[in-house]
């Protein structure tokens, strides 16, 4: 039995989804090409390709960046 990623990541998507796979977030962090994100995300929204493995890969880089290296957390503080 998979993980049903593929349906979760279909329109609506959960705020903090919406947040991170956002133009701005993805400059910010500079891992991701944002215009190739859209084009991945608007491909699997179609259901031309299921690609939500994909997107939950770049959520989870992005939440990673959050948490280890722009947070108080990541500086040390208690």
């Amino acid at each position: 039995m998979r993980v049903p990623i593929d349906d979760w990541l279909h329109d609506p998507l959960p705020p903090f989804a919406e947040d991170v796979l956002s133009e701005a977030a993805l400059r910010d962090t500079g891992y991701f090409d944002p215009g190739g994100v859209a084009a991945l995300a608007r491909r699997h929204r179609a259901g031309e390709r299921q690609l939500g493995y994909v997107l939950s890969a770049v959520i989870g880089v992005q939440i990673w960046d959050r948490l280890f290296r722009r947070s108080e957390f990541a500086r040390g503080v208690p």
